[in-house]
């Protein structure tokens, strides 16, 4: 009999675990469903540390600049500066300064010459200063100071003083000077008429109606006139009409029959007539006749016909 009934007390069993299995199931289910959903914004704080913690630390401009230099990338070394000086507000003094403490030499005057355009005027001189290139390289520092000496000549030509042994000072000071007369041209008339010795005044006009004559002629007409002394406006004009006629006659011829009667008007006419003497006497004669002054009058016609 205890045979016979084993094989049922197993089924039993084996019924018996399944539906505690099945129970089990369900109140695993249920406890599941009861519990809330995970809030994702208490995991946001750990994906962004670790995303922090990934991410690379992206260079300051001083850096980038700094590992540009090093790896002698002078192209993408100008262009990393010129956005440096393009942030708001603009760290002119903290880039200078960084310029300035590159290693002294060749490569360093390429990077100067290039970026001081970049600069604002008031700023080129420090750098300028520091340039050792040489003369051709130097008149390219001086087109970019001219700027500064349009808003500030006297400093610019204090600037250019302390650099006298340089070659190419007189072509530096002529340049600022000129570029001073253009944006302030009674000013500059004023400081070459206090220059201390006369035949200085002449030289210094002389150089800057050579050079100012081949950008704007009438322009440095104007200002011969605005030159403090007779004799410095009477000798300017000598100076202009003969570089003038040589490239422009009727302008030349147009800007001396404007002026007033006066010495300055004089002087016009005497050099036009005889500048024009070697190919038309007969013009030469008539601007001879313009002449107000009897005895200059009678000295050009005098000479017209030797």
């Amino acid at each position: 009999m205890s045979s016979a009934s084993e094989p049922s007390n197993n089924g039993v069993i084996i019924i018996g675990g399944l539906a505690a299995a099945i129970a089990a199931g369900w109140v695993f289910w249920i406890v599941r469903q009861n519990q809330p959903e995970p809030d994702p914004s208490e995991q946001e704080p750990v994906a962004a540390v670790a995303s922090a913690k990934a991410a690379p630390v992206p260079e300051t401009a001083a850096q980038a600049c700094a590992r540009l230099w090093k790896e002698e990338k002078q192209t993408e070394l100008l262009e990393a500066l010129r956005r440096w000086l393009a942030a708001s507000p603009a760290p002119v003094e903290e880039v200078k300064q960084w310029l300035l403490k590159l290693p002294d030499g060749p490569a360093r005057d390429k990077v100067l010459i290039a970026i001081l355009p970049d600069l604002p005027a008031k700023h080129r001189a420090d750098l300028a200063s520091a340039i050792h290139a040489p003369a051709p390289h130097r008149r390219r520092v001086t087109e970019a100071l001219e700027a500064w000496a349009a808003e500030d000549g006297k400093a610019a030509l204090a600037w250019a003083g302390q650099h006298a042994t340089d070659p190419a000072f007189p072509v530096a000071r002529t340049a600022l000077l000129t570029a001073w007369a253009a944006a302030s041209p009674r000013d500059a008339a004023q400081f070459v008429g206090a220059l201390p010795d006369a035949a200085e005044q002449d030289r210094t006009t002389k150089a800057m109606l050579d050079r100012w004559l081949q950008t704007d002629a009438l322009a440095a007409g104007a200002w011969v006139e605005m030159l403090p002394t007779e004799r410095l406006r009477s000798n300017a004009v000598v100076t202009l009409v003969q570089t003038w006629v040589d490239f422009d006659e009727v302008s030349a011829a147009d800007w001396v029959e404007q002026l007033p009667p006066s010495p300055l008007r004089d002087a016009g006419a005497d050099v036009l007539a005889r500048s024009l003497a070697a190919t038309n006497l007969d013009d030469a004669r008539s601007w001879a006749d313009h002449i107000s002054d009897p005895k200059r009058r009678e000295a050009c016609l005098r000479a017209l016909e030797k």
